[in-house]
Formats: structure tokens, C-alpha cells, sequence
């Protein structure tokens, strides 16, 4: 093994030391590999929580503001439902052509 590839499977350690791949499976109990991954998918977890947060909140607004719109129409004395439409989302062009 060449000495760049060694390197790439040794770690420093806190105390200057480098630490070898099975050093650190040592000392962390589980293969490295194992422990990257799980890392990683409590990482995307949380990104899909704050997401859903996001979303929930983006939610509550839209509804707000279709209540704020029905409000204001029937206040003027007409029917919310005149007002409404469904949008002919295949025809419509969302993403332009690259």
C-alpha cells in the first residue's frame, strides 16, 4: 500500500496521534463505516423533520389567506365559488423548455 493510500485509512486523533480505521472501529464499537451511515441518516431525519415543519407552517398560511380571501369576497356580497377555478396545470408551462 502506498504511503497516500495508508494515509486515507488513518485518522488523527484528539491528541495528535493517528489512528488507524480499526483503531477508531475500536474505540467507537462498530465498524466506521456502520457509524457514517447512521450519522448521515439521523442527519437526513432531521432535514426531512424541518421540512415537514416548514411545510405544515407554509400550510397554515395558504389556509389563512383562502379564508382572508373567501372573507373578503362574501363581504363584498358575492359567491366565493364564482371565484374559483381549477387551473389546467397540463397545459400550463411551469418549467420552461432548457
Amino acid at each position: 500500500m502506498s504511503n497516500d493510500a495508508a494515509d486515507e485509512h488513518r485518522a488523527l486523533s484528539r491528541d495528535g496521534s493517528w489512528w488507524s480505521l480499526r483503531d477508531i472501529e475500536l474505540e467507537l464499537g462498530r465498524p466506521v463505516v456502520d457509524a457514517a451511515l447512521l450519522i448521515a441518516v439521523r442527519e437526513m431525519r432531521q432535514m426531512v423533520d424541518d421540512i415537514e415543519g416548514r411545510m405544515r407552517t407554509l400550510a397554515a398560511s395558504v389556509d389563512r389567506l383562502d379564508r382572508e380571501a373567501q372573507d373578503a369576497i362574501i363581504e363584498r356580497g358575492e359567491d366565493p365559488e364564482e371565484w374559483s377555478f381549477e387551473p389546467d396545470w397540463a397545459a400550463a408551462e411551469i418549467f420552461p423548455p432548457a
